[in-house]
């Protein structure tokens, strides 16, 4: 967990973002795994999991007069989330320990709209939440080292997979070039940026056309006056997020300035490690702080004050061949996600931090 899931916002997805889905099928997919995140998490770190200590401040979602999508169509898709929500708190299901019947309680709520400058035609508070990456990493790897049958092999890499008699060969190197082979029945491909090279080798490589983005993440602190602000979401189109941890601290993310690769081949750009690795060039740190703070500055006011101390990036997968300007991208659903069964080999689609415990379960489902 330290680059794609360390370096994006940490959102748990309730649906909201991905209003431009008709179908509604990827809403769904993400409230049932916002949904099972908490249960499921929690039983693995154990009971203990305080969900308010690792959250940030609620998300308000935050229409733009030039959304890709009309703020009608937005806020139905809204209400439809709400509702679907509802049906399940009924049925027993929490977000993260939450006890809120509802997830969209304010429109044009004065808590965000004495924020925003006019090019906000509309605003919406949710209960949604983001978690501080930094602190929930922390807990995972805990558990991790305490949990019995686990052997963790860190600075490993894996460079191959083979089908060998029954099972397989996973073969690689260490941190200092030294190789090792591991035989197995089964290999589960939980990859990220890598996984689809893995499956080449395999043969599963898909047919359908998919993107590696290569994209940027500032930290740093509010000013005194915004310390207040909610996390934001703005839609929809190339805008950006901001996550409020509650202490000073944000996450800004402007998308124009902050997607530093785009690529449809099936290994990442070799140069795009080192970026991953925080070695960006010092022009390019500028203009992403200097580009992304204008653009911030007119949508909430002060927001370009903010003292940017560190720039990463990681990598996001998924399937589709142009960007999110594009009202029938396919960046706008990720629905066709999940685990896949190859005889013994499992290659496993996340799709979103918010679905990678449900898709777990099913991992685990799949094996008994």
């Amino acid at each position: 967990m330290l680059r794609a899931s360390l370096i994006n916002e940490g959102k748990i997805h309730l649906g909201f973002v991905y209003a431009n889905d008709p179908s509604r099928r990827t809403a769904d997919l993400m409230l049932d795994g916002a949904l099972a995140f908490g249960p499921l998490v929690g039983r693995w770190l154990g009971p203990m999991v305080d969900w308010s200590s690792v959250s940030a401040r609620p998300f308000a979602y935050v229409i733009l007069d030039d959304t890709l999508v009309p703020a009608s169509s937005l806020l139905d898709a809204y209400c439809e989330t709400d509702n679907a929500y509802r049906r399940r708190y009924a049925q027993g299901s929490r977000y993260l320990g939450l006890e809120q019947p509802d997830l969209v309680p304010e429109r044009d709520s004065v808590s965000v709209r004495r924020y925003t400058s006019d090019r906000v035609t509309d605003a919406v508070m949710t209960r949604e939440l983001a978690l501080d990456m930094d602190k929930f990493r922390i807990l995972v790897e805990q558990a991790l080292r305490r949990t019995s049958g686990i052997h963790c092999r860190f600075c490993h890499e894996v460079r191959e997979v083979v089908r060998h008699g029954a099972g397989f060969d996973v073969r690689g190197v260490t941190a200092d070039g030294t190789s090792w082979t591991i035989h197995t029945d089964i290999v589960v491909n939980c990859l990220w940026e890598g996984r689809l090279a893995i499956d080449r080798q395999l043969g599963l490589l898909p047919s359908r056309p998919w993107v590696h983005r290569l994209k940027a993440r500032m930290l740093g602190r509010l000013p005194p006056e915004l310390h207040e602000l909610p996390s934001l979401t703005m839609m929809c189109g190339k805008f950006g997020d901001v996550v409020n941890f509650g202490n000073g601290r944000v996450y800004l993310s402007w998308y124009p300035a902050c997607l530093r690769g785009w690529s449809g081949a099936a290994e990442v750009p070799a140069a795009w490690d080192d970026v991953m690795r925080g070695r960006l060039p010092d022009r390019d740190q500028r203009a992403i702080v200097e580009d992304s703070l204008s653009a911030f500055d007119a949508i909430v006011p002060g927001l370009g004050a903010c003292a940017v101390d560190r720039i990463e990036a990681g990598v996001i997968f998924s399937w589709g061949s142009t960007d999110i300007d594009d009202a029938s991208s396919e960046l706008h659903r990720r629905n066709e996600i999940g685990p896949e069964m190859h005889d013994g080999y499992i290659t496993v689609n996340t799709g979103k931090l918010t679905t990678a415990p449900l898709f777990g379960q099913q991992v685990a489902d799949l094996l008994r």
